[in-house]
């Protein structure tokens, strides 16, 4: 990217507190996806969950990061997005095929939720789909990172 000598440039001490801050929300996020198996319950979880979604939260409203961040948090946008799609392709074979039924036809039409097997009902979780969701944001974020402090030459 050529530079631009008119484009933003924030202090050091607002990059650094963005990438500190987007580090500990990925703890808080995984810390979280844990709990979702363990169960534990009380304040804790509740503000372990609240850094996981701080990090996405930053990633989306970055206004003062500069353009490298807003290009790591661009691409975790995209794996989330694509776990979006992965997920809606999975809702639409189900109910296509009457494997379960949406939360919305169990509070408006009458149906049954007892009728879907516990493979199909969490398919419709929006706590699973959340969790989903946030770890490929972070997933990709890292990925990225990686790959450009580990993978990239000197000569690129």
């Amino acid at each position: 990217m050529p530079y631009n000598p008119k484009a933003y440039n924030p202090p050091e001490m607002d990059r650094s507190y963005l990438y500190r801050y987007f580090w500990a929300g990925a703890v808080c996020c995984a810390l979280t996806c844990a709990n979702f198996f363990l169960r534990y319950d009380g304040i804790l979880p509740a503000w372990i969950m609240g850094g996981a979604i701080g990090g996405v939260l930053a990633s989306s409203i970055n206004g003062r990061a500069d353009d490298y961040f807003r290009s790591l948090c661009a691409v975790g946008h995209k794996w989330a997005m694509a776990v979006l799609a992965a997920y809606l392709f999975a809702m639409f074979i189900a109910q296509s095929s009457d494997l379960g039924v949406s939360p919305g036809q169990v509070a408006f039409a009458g149906a049954s939720a007892a009728d879907m097997t516990a493979k199909t009902a969490i398919l419709f979780d929006g706590y699973m789909l959340a969790l989903c969701l946030s770890v490929a944001f972070y997933a990709g974020y890292i990925f990225q990172w990686a790959r450009d402090h580990f993978g990239a030459s000197e000569e690129e």
